[in-house]
């Protein structure tokens, strides 16, 4: 089988075009890298096509046979922990339809820890507020207590202060009649 003749017009298209991928991949890889993420966990990228395979192909065919990164590779703690910037550049390799699917996930995921963090506020506030609430409830009844002690006590010097009141009441109006006899 003879290899089909390519120009050297064509040739350098082609190698502008592998170049031109190649730089694409590796700031998909240096941003995978920086995160500290394994490529190959990451990303599941389609073989580049053979020279033979592009020659007279036109520049969108070619384009559009480019590597893909699919969404289905990137577990859902990745997919959170990427930043926006990492996220928006492995976005460009993804077909349309796979940049909407993952900006979905990315949302419902944010959303659901989101709740989460809501959740475990609102009970840890309620757990709060319950002891603070007890805390209070004994702090009243403890003061009714007081309360109903010092009315008891106060009662009593009233009674005492009322006998002193009737002795003495006794003891001058029995002497004021004894003077006026």
């Amino acid at each position: 089988m003879t290899q089909p003749t390519v120009s050297s017009t064509e040739r350098l298209q082609l190698v502008s075009w592998k170049i031109g991928q190649l730089t694409q991949d590796v700031r998909v890889l240096l941003a995978v890298h920086l995160r500290g993420t394994c490529l190959y966990e990451l990303l599941k990228v389609t073989p580049a096509a053979p020279a033979a395979e592009l020659a007279g192909v036109s520049r969108t065919a070619r384009v559009s046979s480019s590597p893909r990164v699919t969404s289905s590779v990137l577990s859902d703690d990745q997919l959170l922990s990427l930043s926006t910037h990492e996220l928006n550049r492995l976005l460009q390799t993804m077909s349309a339809g796979e940049r909407r699917r993952v900006k979905e996930r990315r949302r419902t995921l944010k959303n659901r820890t989101y709740a989460e963090t809501c959740r475990s506020r609102r009970m840890t506030d309620q757990h709060m507020l319950r002891q603070t609430n007890e805390a209070l409830v004994a702090e009243v009844k403890e003061l009714k207590e007081q309360v109903c002690a010092l009315t008891a006590e106060r009662d009593h010097y009233r009674e005492q202060l009322d006998q002193v009141d009737h002795m003495l009441h006794t003891f001058y109006n029995g002497q004021d009649s004894s003077n006026l006899t």
